[in-house]
């Protein structure tokens, strides 16, 4: 065979390939994920200490939010890498695991709320009367220590009486902070990366976030997908009297599904108008600020008449992400998506992928003012 033969036969099979992958780029003969009519992520250890919402979707409000496209937002779509998270190992061996890295002895048992769909174990106890891990067997495999046991009653000052007669405490002795009981963010940091080691999550002290105050520490860290920060965390917190209280984790891996054409960051904003669109970003995609009231945060016209007034926020600000997502079965998928800032200090943010790639649920009817679903409905 001529080099000339070869190196035209190697040209077409390269052709061959570039046609299937932009063929496969552009049309799916099935959606990849199907999101179902099942907006909720399943139930999970770790749910309690997720609080993360989204700027004006968790009250009834007087303002209706249109969004625009700003000048500065390119124009330009591009492709990206779509993850299916699988469970990794039994969660007989994920319990064990970190049952080591606690210190917790037990066996491994069925919880009372197992079934087939949402199978559950936990080592300890379940009621809190002691040191216990719990974890439920889907999604991301999460699950959750806790040790509230530890926390001291407080004695009640003055009772009172509800409308039905029942008698509840309505004066406890005021708390005060014991900052000097808390471990150092030092501390705080070198336990992080100890558990998070021995539980799955190998990170460097510098991928770790360390919060401490007069109250409370912890520390977060994120599991990396290709060198993406994502959703998939684990972490740990101290109580006021400097006590190892909580923590969490996941045992997942992600599987690559293939790459696939995304949406520019301009035609992206018209997703903000439905939250069939949106994801959950990796923590540090949100900005650093301390706790506070969002809905405050957002600069909003004054509104006393009690009508719903709409206001048009112009978006000139997007960053690109992997976020999470939640199929009909209750797997979770990691999946390209924008966070888009609003011109009123908003941050949203949305699948990328272009139509077809994700069989959306059935929209649902929200009427301006109404409360639209949590953060948790809208990205599981």
């Amino acid at each position: 065979m001529s080099l000339k033969r070869l190196a035209l036969g190697i040209a077409a099979i390269l052709a061959l390939v570039g046609v299937m992958n932009l063929a496969a780029s552009i049309a799916l003969p099935h959606p990849l994920i199907s999101l179902g009519d099942n907006k909720s992520a399943p139930a999970g250890p770790g749910a309690r200490g997720m609080a993360l919402a989204s700027d004006s979707k968790m009250a009834i409000m007087p303002y209706n939010f249109e969004y625009v496209a700003g000048s500065e937002l390119s124009a330009e779509g591009g492709k990206g890498k779509v993850y299916e998270l699988k469970l990794e190992g039994s969660p007989e061996a994920v319990l064990q695991r970190a049952a080591k890295a606690f210190g917790l002895q037990g066996e491994v048992r069925k919880s009372s709320y197992w079934s087939a769909e949402n199978p559950s174990y936990f080592i300890g106890s379940e009621d809190g009367s002691s040191p216990s891990l719990s974890i439920w067997w889907n999604g991301t495999g999460n699950w959750y220590y806790s040790n509230y046991a530890a926390q001291v009653e407080l004695p009640c000052l003055r009772t009172d009486k509800a409308e039905d007669g029942s008698e509840y405490c309505a004066e406890y002795p005021e708390q005060k902070p014991t900052p000097e009981l808390l471990p150092s963010r030092a501390e705080v940091l070198k336990e992080a990366q100890r558990i998070f080691g021995a539980t799955g999550l190998k990170v460097s002290p510098d991928d770790i976030a360390v919060y401490r105050d007069q109250w409370s520490a912890s520390a977060t860290a994120s599991q990396k997908i290709s060198g993406q920060d994502t959703a998939i965390t684990w972490s740990i917190g101290y109580d006021s009297k400097g006590n190892l209280a909580w923590a969490s984790g996941n045992s997942v891996t992600a599987v690559e599904r293939g790459e696939y054409q995304t949406v520019s960051a301009k035609s992206a904003v018209t997703r903000l108008a439905d939250w069939r669109w949106f994801g959950a970003p990796a923590n540090n995609a949100y900005p650093v600020t301390e706790p506070t009231n969002k809905m405050e945060t957002l600069d909003l016209p004054t509104n006393s008449s009690g009508e719903i007034e709409t206001v048009v926020v112009t978006v000139n600000e997007s960053t690109k992400h992997l976020l999470q997502i939640w199929d009909k079965s209750g797997g979770s998928w990691l999946v390209p998506g924008y966070g888009l800032t609003g011109s009123n200090g908003s941050l949203n943010f949305v699948v990328s992928l272009i139509e077809g790639v994700i069989e959306l649920p059935e929209p649902i009817a929200i009427e301006p003012g109404m409360p639209e679903p949590s953060v948790e409905q809208m990205t599981k």
